[in-house]
């Protein structure tokens, strides 16, 4: 198992982390709830009511909230808000909190969420669409201290809000409070996230279109599984200090979902803005190596096959002056392998005027000795080959002259690529 495939791994077992405790919490909310005998304020809360309107049907209305806060409520075919609007000051606004709520097949149209809570909330198979939805100001994040019996002690839970299987089209976070936000397999189109404090958030299995990040503080933002990488980030107010760039990670695309050069272009321009995005801070954080690799990589296979050669040349040999392995391996193999060429196909020492040679099957005593003498005598050559240094105290013989060839050849181009990676490092 890949270190990125170990990674996606742990996000997944801090995404069931997530959940268990956001179970807890809603566990622990209902017994303490369920104590309640009336409810206090019957005409601006509401609890453990489950409405369902089945005004999906686009010949329907929708229905707009009528209390002010909805606690450990379910919302099932519903569908909210306004039709044919095409500016915010018409569409239906509200400032309903909702605690434990979900939201399940709903619809949600023209909706413009103002300094809302939702605290532990679920959306699963909801549509956001029309002109658009707006959360501004809003608060997805809360702490709940329960009293563990077992330990005898006072714990904290993070709660977490949940995004499963949603169209969310045209919906826009804007300075809103996301900590440990859930989006799972949803499909975001022209879609937002302004000014937004989001940390922790996890986001598996989605498809991005036209969606961007703007001057929003992404700390320990985990991205995997990604299906579609039309998702851009910017940095436009430079005087905030946020904590932007701390292990963001994102995990690897499956190339199934890459079929044509354009899903390659809308991959590499993905990367481009995240490496931008985290460059602002000059921080070189842990994933910023494997960001650049792909972003190079997702670029080549945009360009027409004969505009990949040197691309593919220089991801063979140092995986863009990303991956010192590569560069390792085809030093060590640039040496070795014509040294093992020049055993086979001869060489003129000195004033021998016999070449060394070892066919396969030949006749004569086999003398490993003298085998590795002669292997020493060819890879001395074969570096002296590689450097273009030439002492000339062993020269080729016959086949050689052409391994000769390609090889300084290759010495030639290598230590361009070479000092390439060593700059690199240096100016990082």
């Amino acid at each position: 198992m890949n270190k990125s495939n170990c990674i996606d791994n742990k996000i997944i077992d801090k995404l069931a982390q997530y959940r268990n405790n956001s179970k807890i919490i809603r566990s622990n909310e209902e017994r303490e709830h369920s104590q309640v005998k009336v409810n206090k304020h019957p005409h601006k809360d509401e609890m453990f009511v489950d409405h369902k309107y089945d005004n999906l049907d686009w010949r329907k209305e929708p229905v707009e909230f009528e209390k002010e806060s909805y606690i450990l409520c379910n919302f099932t075919s519903c569908k909210f808000g306004k039709t044919a609007v095409l500016d915010e000051s018409r569409m239906y606004h509200t400032k309903t909190s909702f605690w434990n709520v979900t939201f399940e097949n709903c619809i949600f149209e023209n909706v413009y969420f103002e300094a809302c809570y939702f605290w532990n909330c679920i959306f699963k198979n909801c549509q956001f669409k029309e002109y658009k939805v707006v959360f501004e100001r809003c608060c997805f994040r809360n702490i709940k201290t329960i009293y563990n019996e077992a330990k005898k002690e006072h714990e904290k839970y993070y709660s977490s809000s949940e995004f499963i299987n949603c169209q969310l089209t045209g919906i826009e976070w804007r300075e809103c409070f996301g900590d440990n936000l859930i989006f799972e397999g949803n499909t975001l189109i022209r879609s937002a996230f302004k000014d937004c404090e989001m940390p922790g958030v996890i986001m598996k299995d989605n498809m991005f279109y036209s969606t961007y990040f703007n001057n929003c503080d992404i700390k320990d933002l985990s991205i995997i599984g990604m299906r579609y990488a039309d998702l851009e980030f910017h940095f436009t107010e430079k005087s905030k200090d946020i904590c932007m760039h701390k292990n963001i990670y994102v995990g690897k695309m499956d190339t199934k979902y890459l079929n044509k050069h354009e899903d390659y272009e809308i991959a590499s321009k993905f990367y481009y803005t995240l490496l931008e995005y985290l460059g602002m801070r000059n921080i070189d954080t842990q994933n910023m190596s494997e960001y650049r690799y792909r972003y190079n990589y997702y670029s080549m296979k945009a360009k027409p096959w004969w505009e990949q050669i040197w691309d593919r040349i220089s991801c063979l040999l140092c995986g863009y002056g990303e991956k010192l392995w590569r560069f390792t391996i085809a030093f060590l193999s640039i040496i070795i392998l014509p040294a093992i060429g020049y055993l086979l196909c001869g060489l003129k020492v000195g004033s021998e005027i016999y070449p060394l040679k070892y066919h396969i099957g030949g006749e004569g005593t086999f003398n490993l000795i003298n085998l590795v003498k002669d292997f020493g005598k060819c890879l001395h050559f074969s570096i002296v080959t590689f450097s273009t240094v030439g002492y000339g105290n062993i020269v080729p013989y016959g086949w050689s002259y052409v391994i000769s060839a390609v090889q300084i050849l290759m010495g030639v181009v290598f230590i361009a690529v070479f000092t390439s990676v060593v700059l690199r490092k240096i100016l990082k």
